[in-house]
């Protein structure tokens, strides 16, 4: 972009000029010499690039680098083409396979389970089915948990007797007397 060399009148800083617009003169002599280096008729949109590319590249109107931009963008823009093509072709013969392959599946599905089912052979253990081992586990570990629990009770038990006495010998009290036991109540038959 040209920068004007005069500041402005309070002495800041010099402002860009602004970019020159194309004309539509402009605009034929570069579409021609596209249409003659190229072979086809150029679109707005690659004029409007050139421009830029132009204004990038500080490249006056009648400079042979002209020819050579002029080529390598419509290069670039048949590349892109291509590989736009080559991936819709891609992503069409991907869905095809993907869709062949989950059809296959679905088809085979049943007749897989069926086949497993027919030889799957449950398992023994001490001759009774596998699925009475883990019955067997709970049932040793419930009981082992009860007895634990019923073991704790009494050590703790015994242990705060022992605690208890232990504080009467030294206050020098006597014990407590244990609860009176409750005698079920006799009745009497008619």
């Amino acid at each position: 972009m040209a920068v004007a060399s005069r500041p402005d009148q309070r002495g800041a800083a010099p402002e860009p000029a602004p970019s020159p617009k194309p004309d539509q003169a402009r605009d034929k002599a570069l579409a021609n010499r596209f249409e003659k280096l190229l072979g086809r008729a150029a679109s707005k949109e690659e004029i409007a690039e050139l421009y830029r590319v132009q204004a990038a590249l500080e490249i006056d109107d009648n400079d042979a680098l002209w020819s050579l931009v002029m080529g390598l963008q419509s290069f670039r823009d048949s590349i892109a083409a291509a590989i736009d093509q080559r991936l819709s072709h891609a992503d069409a013969v991907a869905e095809s396979i993907t869709a062949a392959a989950k059809a296959q599946f679905l088809k085979t599905l049943p007749e897989a389970i069926a086949k497993a089912a027919v030889a799957h052979k449950p398992k023994t253990v001490l001759g009774l089915p596998a699925t009475y081992l883990p019955l067997a586990v709970l049932g040793l570990s419930l009981a082992g948990a009860g007895l634990g629990g019923w073991t704790a009770f009494e050590i703790g038990k015994n242990v705060g007797a022992a605690v208890a006495l232990d504080r009467c010998a030294r206050d020098q009290k006597p014990p407590p007397a244990p609860p009176p036991a409750v005698a079920p109540k006799k009745t009497q038959r008619p």
